[in-house]
């Protein structure tokens, strides 16, 4: 696990982007098993995206007229997996972030630090080689922080994905390596 962090506007989460082929760099290359991102097609992008990275954002990014199960089962839909199956593995994972009693809610009914649990087990559903982390505890308050922080590291350490998490707060990113960007993008 790495920690990115820095000031804002610093390029951390433009970092991020780069990293999961949501963006190209303007500048550099980001290199996946040695071939550059940026020379993907869009096909295989769309393979990297799905197989291999995941992605935890500040604002949960749930859909928000599928429940907390859809959410977090959606990402497997595109991989073929069965239905059932999908909600099989997603339940699995509520059950472990401790959020199973609201499977059948909406994004709307629940609490920020439910949601970013719900956010949390979307990117891991698919049992991905790394997972990229923007300001995953950003919205929330410092208990609820601390709490998905602890889940974060847990569920990382069992699951033996890579996690580069960008963050604000140094107190939290102590538990891993941190890299501390301090320059500022100029406009």
């Amino acid at each position: 696990m790495v920690s990115v962090v820095g000031p804002s506007g610093s390029g951390k989460s433009t970092l991020m982007k780069c990293l999961g082929g949501l963006m190209k760099s303007s500048a550099g290359d980001v290199f996946f098993e040695g071939k550059s991102i940026s020379r993907l097609s869009s096909v295989e992008l769309l393979n990297l995206r799905q197989h291999t990275v995941s992605f935890i954002f500040q604002d949960s990014n749930l859909l928000p007229y599928m429940n907390v199960l859809n959410n977090v089962a959606l990402p497997l839909k595109y991989m073929k997996v069965s239905p059932r199956q999908a909600r099989r593995e997603a339940m699995e994972l509520l059950e472990r972030l401790g959020i199973k009693d609201q499977a059948k809610m909406l994004p709307n009914q629940i609490s920020g630090g439910e949601k970013q649990r719900t956010a949390i087990a979307r990117a891991l559903v698919t049992n991905p080689m790394c997972v990229l982390a923007d300001e995953p505890t950003g919205n929330l308050d410092e208990k609820s922080a601390r709490e998905v922080f602890e889940l974060v590291i847990n569920l990382n350490k069992r699951l033996g994905s890579s996690m580069i998490m960008v963050t604000h707060n140094l107190e939290l990113s102590k538990k891993s390596f941190i890299v501390i960007s301090k320059n500022r993008f100029s406009d």
